[in-house]
């Protein structure tokens, strides 16, 4: 191993349960409201953001935007935004979803995979969940299960 790198700290329940105090108490201080952004990336090119807002545990929108080439090589961009009961119209992007069905996701579904993974549950600089999911074992390409937050914030 080079000077540079580390093995990865095997994940526990622990560190799960400290990082849901940590959100409960981000939920608490700021009345439920907040808005964050999920990403993703492929090896073609596409790269999405979803943003989520939250106000007082209820979703009121989604902002969209995506790149990737054409068949032309040409960046296209496309972006959308949905407001009120309009919100998961589309089926691009991150579904619409709180923090809260995040976590509970992570719990029943991302960090309990299936088949033969790598799991991977990181925290941002507050301990709030920033990538929660799992590389199935023989991943290639594009084949993460699972959720990465670029940002949270308070509304």
């Amino acid at each position: 191993m080079g000077a540079c790198t580390k093995d990865p700290k095997p994940l526990t329940r622990t560190d799960i349960e400290e990082s849901i105090m940590v959100w409960e108490r981000f939920k608490k201080t700021n009345a439920n409201s907040y808005f964050f952004t999920s990403v993703t990336s492929s090896f073609s090119s596409l790269k999405t953001e979803s943003t989520i807002f939250v106000a007082n545990g209820n979703i009121i929108r989604k902002d969209y935007y995506a790149t990737y080439r054409n068949d032309n090589g040409d960046w296209v961009e496309e972006r959308f935004q949905e407001t009120g009961s309009n919100v998961g119209q589309s089926p691009q992007g991150l579904a619409p979803m709180t923090m809260d069905d995040i976590y509970k996701m992570a719990l029943e579904k991302w960090l309990k995979p299936d088949v033969k993974a790598e799991v991977v549950f990181e925290t941002d600089s507050k301990g709030i969940l920033s990538k929660a999911g799992y590389y199935p074992e023989g991943c290639r390409d594009d084949c993460f299960e699972g959720i990465i937050i670029k940002t949270i914030s308070p509304l």
